[in-house]
Order: structure tokens, then C-alpha cells, then sequence
């Protein structure tokens, strides 16, 4: 296996798996961690986020007078976008 350094500030920073050269195991494991942890809090804000969303959506009434007065304005300028919306609605409903 070759090892592999990048040279920025004059420091070197490992390209290697943690653990391997001992000059860049401890950085590369907290950047690691550092980016898991990262990672997961932002899917997890993302669910909540994708949740909260799904329950308002739901929560709509799907023929309200708004809606089907967007609907009619909709359909007077594009008719095609505006059985597709209908579909959509009809189908979000049950």
C-alpha cells in the first residue's frame, strides 16, 4: 500500500484509513466523527423537517375554496398542469 501526503501549510496531512501513520490518525478520526456527527444531524433535521411537511400536507382540506379557485384560474392557463394537479389532489385525498 502507498502512502499518500498532501502538503498544505506545511503541514502534511495523511491520506490514509485512521490508525495508519501515526501523524495523521488522531485528525482523521475526529474529522470522521466530526462529519458523522454532521451527517446524522442533518438527516435527522431532514426527517423532521420531510414529517412536519407529510402533516401539513395531509391536514389540508384538498377542495377548499382556495384551492379550487387556484384550480379554475389554473385550468383557464394551463390545462394540461391543471388535471395533473386535480389527479394529484384526488389521489392525496384517500
Amino acid at each position: 500500500m502507498s502512502t499518500t501526503f498532501l502538503m498544505r501549510n506545511k503541514r502534511a496531512m495523511c491520506a490514509l484509513p485512521a490508525g495508519i501513520d501515526p501523524r495523521c490518525g488522531q485528525p482523521v478520526q475526529r474529522f470522521h466523527a466530526y462529519m458523522q456527527d454532521t451527517t446524522e444531524q442533518k438527516a435527522r433535521a431532514a426527517e423532521q423537517h420531510l414529517d412536519t411537511t407529510i402533516a401539513v400536507i395531509r391536514a389540508l382540506e384538498p377542495t377548499s375554496p382556495q384551492v379550487a379557485a387556484v384550480l379554475v384560474e389554473l385550468q383557464a392557463s394551463d390545462p394540461s398542469l391543471a388535471d395533473i394537479t386535480t389527479a394529484w389532489l384526488k389521489a392525496a385525498g384517500q
